[in-house]
């Protein structure tokens, strides 16, 4: 599912700030993903099922190539090169956003804090707690982390023209096979006027992922309470 700031008391006044944007309470959201051609997630289904059988390698070779985009073609991936040439070039040139669903967000606040209520009381996200007086974003493994401000202006891509905030935790790099992600993206698509969210959350150990969510919605900040 996908979901799309947060704003410092002295951040640009070009900057919104989090109490414009965030409800309060049940709040019906446009749960997204991102979609492609049929071609194309028909070779990613062949390539995702290849790599499903030789994990360790597949971590190897991802840290082997982490400053490469793409990942060089290999035998392993399940793929022709020729099918692998047309994957990338599919799914750079298909790649949009699509609305699988209605769903409800729980947004609550006590003082300056707000949570996230997705349905899932077992995931560390029900913990995370926004400020929305600073903009920190603090996890429940003890780590708080500070927003950043991004923009874009691309309206051929899936989010069109946006601007708003990211907060991005990774664990140290000195230990990759265990370790523990945590982002959470807000954004206002500026065409629109939507409030985009997306939040990732995952716990790898021993190189497998034990834990995963990738999670996006949207909703129009001007048909909600606060």
């Amino acid at each position: 599912m996908i979901m799309a700031g947060c704003a410092a008391p002295k951040s640009p006044e070009n900057h919104f700030k989090l109490g414009t944007v965030i409800p309060n309470g049940k709040t019906t959201v446009e749960v997204l993903e991102i979609r492609y051609s049929e071609r194309v997630e028909e070779l990613a289904l062949k390539m995702s099922s290849a790599l499903a059988t030789n994990q360790d390698w597949w971590m190897e070779y991802v840290k082997q190539h982490s400053g490469d985009y793409p990942l060089p073609y290999h035998t392993n991936s399940g793929l022709t090169q020729a099918e692998y040439a047309e994957y990338l070039d599919g799914a750079d040139k298909t790649r949009h956003l699509h609305k699988v669903s209605d769903a409800y967000v729980v947004f609550g606040q006590q003082g300056d804090l707000i949570s996230m209520d997705l349905g899932d009381d077992t995931s560390p996200v029900a913990e995370w707690r926004l400020n929305a007086l600073n903009g920190e974003l603090l996890l429940p493994i003890g780590k708080t982390v500070k927003p950043v401000w991004v923009s874009g202006g691309d309206a051929t891509q899936p989010l069109g023209a946006f601007e708003g905030y990211r907060w991005n935790y990774e664990s140290p790099a000195e230990s990759p096979a265990n370790c523990n992600i945590a982002s959470l993206d807000i954004y206002r698509q500026k065409l629109s006027g939507m409030i985009f969210w997306r939040i990732k959350e995952g716990k790898m150990e021993n190189n497998r992922c034990i834990r995963s969510l990738d999670s996006s919605f949207r909703y129009d900040p001007k048909c909600v309470g606060h």
